[in-house]
């Protein structure tokens, strides 16, 4: 390759050379080493070009690594010893050693020479039994082995910068400046891996009139038996494609036998995601293996860059040699078996609780990528097994406040249900739960109603009017009236669903205290709170009992308690469980979670109301940026969170913002609540209130030209005063 088509690798270059001039009275001898495709022979080829007139006057000579000894006799004869019958001079050990002795020199000190040994697969074999001893002589060694004892580079693959920039340098600014981000995802795609790059590379440079897009396509659906991976250009130094370069390292493996070998722990590899792999996780996924073998296949498999290890017991596979594994995976007949062994391993920490906390998010963090790789394989799972790998992502991605992903999860489980069950089975129900429960969080009660109505007719129809998943069902649904303000549409359903439940779950079941819970809302939101305390307490004393002081479910009820109590102006009952609420939740949950934002909000509100500004405003703030951050600028909690803020300003007469607040809570509330919900028609009188008081005490300047504002304003302006 030319030097200007030779990227990302300066410094490599230079490391390599300081290695190759440390040698004094022996022979100086250099490795680099890295996995198939990589760039190691190309650089080795850069580098004796760069060095060859100034350090090596003495030559270059380039030699294959299963033929080196026969190249370099055939290569000194014909150079340097025409008339010597080497043959006569003993066995290939003693015709080399002649050579070394007479190698000719020009100069005194005689000048460098280096020697490539290229690919080599057998170092002890292929180099060292034939190694001179005179230190004129430099080694330069390519490798897919760690060799030891020598001194050693791993080439790595380019940087992404220089990946595109080999891309350019093949097919052009043009076509680069055409489809930038697909260019990116083309050098992405090949794993930055250079041989992948320079051949996709000139296969578009034949190609003039094809899309980058085009090409990108073909890589996906073709993987590496896409012709542009398998094409070797004649201006080419490698002389295979991506595939066949693999393939030299996969035979150089131990194959399979009846107790598993590299090569098998090469293809269950290829199952994981294209993430990092902690090697505990790889073990769970074949417990038949002994673990001492496993690691001696593991070796194996880094020995020969076929694997990258990282830090803390983690291994990665480069995207290619991943799709290389799997491909021979598809061909095995153990394939299902181990499909189906990875499949269960991942599903058993998919189980996930509805509300995760930080410390099982930091146990399954890592697994989350191999996760999303296992619900390729939920067809192999039972039928009570399948959706927990999406159901486990979904929440974990919730969790996150990632409702995209969590979106997508829910919607691949409701159509994989549908397709496996049918519309009308107890499982699509589940699927149209979750679905519709993640709309409702995200203030999308449009899009959640049907779902919720139509899960409970499910499960009515299939499981009947007393089951435990009709009460679930039931409760979701009221749920969802109470937060749109239709309290008497939710009451019976959530006494329905809190009767099935002391039914068929008992008294003392968390469930049951969910539905406590919920009515006892219903009820405070009414102003019912005789009703609603004994409720409240009830649903606290079965959650301490059941899960623990310390349970996210246990703080949620405490913080429904002091909300109760903070309404009927006992303050000094309402803080104490405020703030054992927001501990919990800060310390299971995480500080920017947004139940913790329920518990500052709660916790400034309560100050407030007792004047203390000061201690309420940084709560109120904080309670605020959790929610634009976590749950977005218009969703209905982030428009409690302006409204309460825009309250306590109000309180304080800073008009103006105050003022800009509650338009904005206003407007939230409008759209994903309507106009006719209880939340907005307070916002409309607070924001009504605010700007006659503003007018009363002359400070309506200080207000701002937003149209709802004037329109108030001049409402006000004009309208007549009342009579006594």
């Amino acid at each position: 390759m030319p030097r200007d088509r030779f990227f990302g690798r300066d410094e490599v270059l230079e490391e390599l050379h300081q290695k190759l001039q440390t040698g004094d009275r022996r022979v100086a001898i250099a490795s680099v080493a890295g996995m198939g495709g990589v760039g190691k022979s190309e650089l080795a080829l850069q580098y004796a070009r760069e060095h060859l007139h100034e350090t090596y006057r003495g030559g270059v000579v380039w030699l294959a690594g299963e033929r080196a000894g026969i190249e370099l006799l055939g290569f000194a004869k014909a150079q340097f010893f025409p008339d010597v019958d080497l043959a006569q001079l003993g066995d290939l050990r003693e015709q080399l050693t002649f050579i070394w002795s007479r190698w000719p020199s020009a100069e005194v000190p005689p000048e460098s020479v280096l020697l490539i040994f290229d690919d080599v697969t057998d170092y002890r074999r292929q180099v060292e039994a034939i190694l001179p001893s005179d230190s004129r002589f430099r080694v330069l060694v390519t490798t897919r082995e760690k060799i030891q004892g020598i001194d050693r580079l791993d080439l790595a693959v380019l940087a992404p910068a220089d990946a595109l920039a080999l891309l350019r340098s093949i097919i052009g600014e043009v076509r680069i400046a055409a489809e930038p981000d697909t260019a990116a995802a083309i050098c992405e795609w090949l794993g930055f891996l250079p041989l992948g790059i320079e051949l996709v590379g000139y296969y578009l440079q034949r190609k003039p009139r094809l899309f980058l897009a085009t090409m990108l396509e073909r890589l996906n659906g073709k993987r590496l038996a896409s012709k542009a991976l398998m094409d070797i250009p004649a201006t080419l130094t490698a002389q295979r494609g991506v595939a066949a370069a693999f393939e030299l390292s996969w035979e150089a493996i131990s194959a399979q036998d009846w107790g598993g070998s590299a090569q098998e722990l090469a293809m269950r590899l290829s199952l994981f995601a294209a993430a990092p792999i902690p090697w505990g996780l790889m073990e769970g996924c074949w417990t038949a293996a002994d673990g001492e073998d496993l690691e001696d296949w593991r070796d194996e498999l880094v020995a020969l860059h076929l694997v990258e290890e990282m830090e803390r017991n983690r291994y990665q596979l480069h995207p290619l040699i991943r799709e290389f594994f799997a491909a021979k995976l598809a061909n095995s007949t153990a394939a299902t078996a181990w499909r189906t062994a990875f499949a269960v391993t991942l599903t058993k920490i998919a189980k996930l609780p509805p509300i995760v906390t930080l410390e099982q998010q930091a146990k399954v963090r890592e697994a989350m990528p191999h996760l999303e790789a296992a619900t390729e394989y939920t067809n192999l799972l039972g039928d009570d097994d399948w959706s927990w790998p999406f159901e486990g992502l979904a929440r974990f991605y919730k969790t996150q406040s990632f409702f995209e992903d969590a979106e997508r999860c829910y919607q691949q489980c409701r159509a994989i249900s549908e397709t496996r069950f049918g519309a009308d089975h107890p499982h699509t129900a589940t699927s149209l739960n979750n679905l519709a429960l993640l709309y409702q969080s995200q203030g999308q009660y449009d899009r959640a109603e049907p779902l919720y109505q139509r899960a409970l007719a499910i499960c009515e129809r299939q499981l009947g009017a007393d089951h435990p998943n009709t009460a679930s069902s039931l409760n979701n649904l009221a749920e969802l009236y109470r937060s749109q303000g239709k309290y008497d549409r939710a009451e019976p359903l959530y006494q329905r669903a809190l009767a099935i439940r002391e039914r068929q779950l008992g008294a003392d079941h968390p469930d049951t205290a969910s539905s406590l819970n919920n009515l006892a809302a219903l009820y405070q939101s009414q102003g019912q709170y005789d009703r609603a305390e004994p409720l409240y307490q009830r649903a606290l004393a079965i959650c301490e009992r059941q899960l623990g002081a310390d349970h996210p479910d246990t703080a949620a009820s405490l913080n429904n308690l002091a909300g109760l109590y903070q309404s009927q102006g006992q303050y000094d009952r309402a803080e104490p469980l405020f703030q054992r609420a927001l501990a919990i939740r800060e310390r299971q949950l995480g500080a920017d979670h947004p139940d913790t934002a329920a518990s500052l909000n709660n916790l400034a509100a309560l100050y407030q109301s007792q004047g203390q500004y000061d201690r309420a405003e940084p709560l109120f703030q904080r309670a605020l940026a959790i929610r634009e951050q976590q749950l977005g600028a218009d969703h209905p909690n982030t428009a409690t969170s302006l409204n309460n803020l825009a309250v306590l300003y109000f309180h304080q007469a800073r008009w103006g913002e105050a003022e800009r607040l509650l338009v904005r809570a206003l407007l939230i509330r409008a759209q994903t609540l309507g106009e006719a919900h209880p939340n907005t028609q307070s916002s409309i009188q607070s924001l009504f209130s605010l700007i006659g008081a503003a007018l009363e005490q002359r400070r309506a300047a200080e207000l701002s030209d937003h149209p709802l504002t004037q329109s108030i304003l001049q409402q006000l302006q004009t309208s007549p005063p009342e009579s006594d």
